[in-house]
């Protein structure tokens, strides 16, 4: 890759290991949906890769701005997902957590 384009972050998605392009796609086309480690509708989807590679891959697209991530305000999980979804999640997330009393 050339140095102008690293600086420039053009062709970024161009330029992602086969996993990564797989994973990125996956998750952009569904909007709809997040997804933790381990979550058995991304097993089924990915069924002949390591756990550990897919896990290691979500925070490598996460990290390289492909996709996004979200922990819900109560929960022990961290969601991964299209910026679409995340940021879905995360108005009503924040919209159920602004309904709830305090204390």
């Amino acid at each position: 890759m050339k140095i102008e384009d690293v600086l420039s972050g053009k062709n970024a998605a161009d330029s992602l290991p086969a996993l990564q392009k797989k994973v990125a796609g996956e998750l952009n086309k569904r909007k709809d949906e997040v997804f933790t480690y381990s979550d058995p509708d991304f097993k089924r989807v990915f069924p002949d890769v390591k756990e550990s590679a897919v896990n290691w891959t979500l925070w490598a697209l996460y990290g390289k701005g492909q996709i996004d991530k979200y922990k819900v305000k109560g929960r022990r999980r961290m969601y991964f997902g299209s910026h679409t979804a995340i940021k879905e999640l995360k108005r009503r997330s924040e919209a159920e957590n602004s309904h709830r009393p305090s204390g």
